[in-house]
């Protein structure tokens, strides 16, 4: 039986295997990294969000939720890592509040189904949700509402 206290230490060196991943394989790094754009419908409205993954493994991740006239932000921030046909996240920060790093909630892999220099398609491994996004300027940013990019 794991205990927290051995799934912690498990789950470091993965982490740490994983960026060693990235950083010792630039390629796999260069390829996801930059920004990128996604929406879908959300409960009775739209969200959108823009995934900034940086090469050094950490990320920033920014939604937009558009919903009965109301608009919400919603900042995550951690570290991200590609290996063998999958991409990992683990969120560190949400606006700008620490995270439980045994909560199971804030680690999440995926299963990259395609990959190309504009679009990253990829589906959660837990709920086999698919996702696609589209890469857009560096200098991108959401404003009040979720922008068409195609």
């Amino acid at each position: 039986m794991f205990t927290v206290v051995r799934w912690k230490a498990l789950r470091s060196r993965l982490f740490v295997v994983g960026l060693g991943f990235v950083l010792a394989c630039p390629a796999a790094a260069q390829s996801m990294s930059g920004k990128w754009f996604g929406t879908a419908p959300s409960q009775g409205g739209v969200s959108c969000w823009v995934n900034e993954r940086r090469v050094d493994g950490s990320y920033e991740l920014n939604f937009l939720v558009v919903r009965d006239g109301a608009v919400r932000r919603h900042r995550e921030e951690g570290t991200w890592f590609s290996a063998n046909g999958l991409y990992a996240s683990i969120t560190q920060r949400i606006n700008g509040a620490a995270t439980d790093p045994g909560d199971r909630r804030f680690r999440e892999v995926y299963r990259v189904l395609e990959l190309t220099a504009r679009q990253f398609r990829y589906a959660d491994i837990s709920s086999g949700r698919e996702f696609v996004v589209r890469r857009v300027a560096d200098n991108f940013a959401l404003g009040d509402a979720c922008p068409n990019v195609t």
